[in-house]
Parts: structure tokens; C-alpha cells; sequence
């Protein structure tokens, strides 16, 4: 039994205590641990889980490498120009940043609150237009990410297609998958949810899908 429990992979759901203990164990019978599974290092496993799945307390953080990022011309994406210069007249700033010509752009490597992001997620955002963060959930599909350092600081802007919303019943919104009314981009502070995508069984309508919310990014 306990070699069998050595070799699982239900690793989160064992506390740091018990795999010692499960460990110790093996090893007193003269059973060697297993290299995968639970008991692959306590140490670890714990860092694997902080890296993947704990909240990071709102930290925005991203790598670059040449396999996630290429250089792109401002004025090749519709109104991120426009959109960088709102975010920048918001922050009241003393030196006036100039948008550079050429910028960077992403398609995974970004992590935020603690989850990794990339291109083809789904996530729920907010406009500014909004009257409230919660009075429209909006559901959009991340197409990439956009890096500009403003004053020092690295600021991320996400370019989304957004969907037509269908449905929603509590925190579950009901999209259209296959039909975005329009392309959105917004400062990685607009968006409020990483979302899971599931099956939803409507008449006449199979790109139908529903959006359940995975975390927050706060």
C-alpha cells in the first residue's frame, strides 16, 4: 500500500507531514522512495504548487524568451497606442512618456496572482466604461500580451476578442464562442478572472459554451 501511494499523483493533496512520514517508512522497510509521485521531495512539491496554483497576491510578472516573444510595430494593432496613452494620463506622471515605435509581444510566459497566462485563455474584464467592476461580466479570449515600461515599470496591456454573451446564471456566463463582436485591448488591470471553458448543451447552437471562473487576479 505504501509503495503504491508513493507512486500517485494526487501530490497536492498530501500535506508536507505525511510525505516524510510515508518516506521514513519506505525507507525503514528498505523500499526504495519513489523518483515521481507525492514523494518525489516534499521541498519540491511545494514549490512546484506556490509556482503553479497559490495565489501570488496580485503580482504581475512575465518572461521573455525568443519561443513566447517577438517585437511588434505600435501602429500595427488597432488603438493600443491610444489605449497606452489613456493608461499613462491616469497615472499623472511628471515626465510625459513617449510611446515607443516598436514594443513587445507576448503569447505565454505571463503569470499573474500566482497563475500562469497565455494566449487562447479565457478570462472576464471590465471597460472603463463600466459603471461597475460587477454590473456586466464581459468575456473575452486572450490573443496576446503587449510589454511597455512607463516610468521605470513594466506595465502589460492584453488585446482580447470579446464574446457575446448568451447566458448567465450566477458567476457562469454563457458565451458564443465563434462569434466575438469585437477585439478589446485593455491594461492587465481590467481583468478580473481566469475562466474555464465547458461544454454547454444548447438547441441548435453546439458553439455554445460556458465560462467558469478558475481565480481571480487579485
Amino acid at each position: 500500500m505504501l509503495r503504491g501511494w508513493s507512486t500517485s499523483t494526487f501530490s497536492n493533496a498530501v500535506s508536507r507531514d505525511l510525505v516524510k512520514a510515508i518516506g521514513e517508512r519506505l525507507k525503514g522497510r528498505g523500499a526504495k522512495p519513489a523518483v515521481r509521485g507525492f514523494l518525489l521531495d516534499a521541498e519540491v512539491q511545494s514549490g512546484k504548487r506556490r509556482r503553479l496554483t497559490m495565489k501570488g497576491s496580485g503580482d504581475i510578472a512575465y518572461t521573455s524568451n525568443t519561443r513566447n516573444t517577438t517585437v511588434i510595430t505600435t501602429n500595427e494593432i488597432r488603438h493600443l497606442r491610444a489605449t497606452i496613452e489613456d493608461h499613462v494620463r491616469a497615472l499623472n506622471l511628471i515626465v510625459p512618456h513617449q510611446v515607443p515605435d516598436q514594443l513587445k509581444k507576448l503569447t505565454a510566459g505571463v503569470r499573474i496572482n500566482g497563475r500562469p497566462w497565455k494566449t487562447g485563455d479565457m478570462c472576464y474584464f471590465y471597460i472603463l466604461t463600466d459603471r461597475t467592476i460587477a454590473a456586466r461580466v464581459r468575456t473575452g479570449k486572450v490573443l496576446f500580451f503587449v510589454v511597455d515600461n512607463i516610468a521605470g515599470r513594466d506595465h502589460l496591456f492584453v488585446c482580447l476578442d470579446e464574446r457575446i454573451e448568451v447566458d448567465k446564471v450566477g458567476s457562469i456566463v454563457v458565451f458564443d464562442v465563434h462569434q466575438p463582436p469585437r477585439q478589446r485591448i485593455l491594461h492587465i488591470e481590467h481583468v478580473t478572472h481566469l475562466v474555464a471553458t465547458l461544454p454547454f448543451w444548447y438547441t441548435g447552437r453546439p458553439d455554445i459554451r460556458c465560462g467558469v471562473p478558475i481565480c481571480t487576479t487579485v
